[in-house]
């Protein structure tokens, strides 16, 4: 998800993955892909028929009373491979 001042200025980026995530041990970083899991190291994945709610919080600067939202959904079987699902922008009014 990225949030962005109606100037085009970022003013918030967040990434979620809701998969097994797997790993070699040297690190914490995906380095096979769910296909080949040398240690597994949590599990995300998105159940079938199960909703899924996400909030994302943060503090738009001052001054701010619009904000453009982009989210973008997409399957990534393997780190180098991704497929675009969604992709949703909204203008959204954030005046107090």
């Amino acid at each position: 998800m990225t949030a962005k001042t109606t100037d085009g200025r970022t003013i918030f980026t967040a990434t979620r993955v809701y998969m097994p995530q797997s790993t070699d041990g040297r690190g914490k970083t995906m380095t096979e892909g769910p296909t080949r899991k040398l240690g597994l190291i949590r599990d995300t994945s998105l159940q079938p028929f199960a909703p899924k709610v996400e909030r994302f919080q943060f503090q738009p600067p001052p001054g701010v009373v619009e904000i453009i939202l982009r989210l973008k959904l997409s399957y990534r079987p393997r780190p180098q491979d991704v497929y675009p699902i969604h992709d949703v922008t909204r203008k959204v009014s954030v005046d107090r």
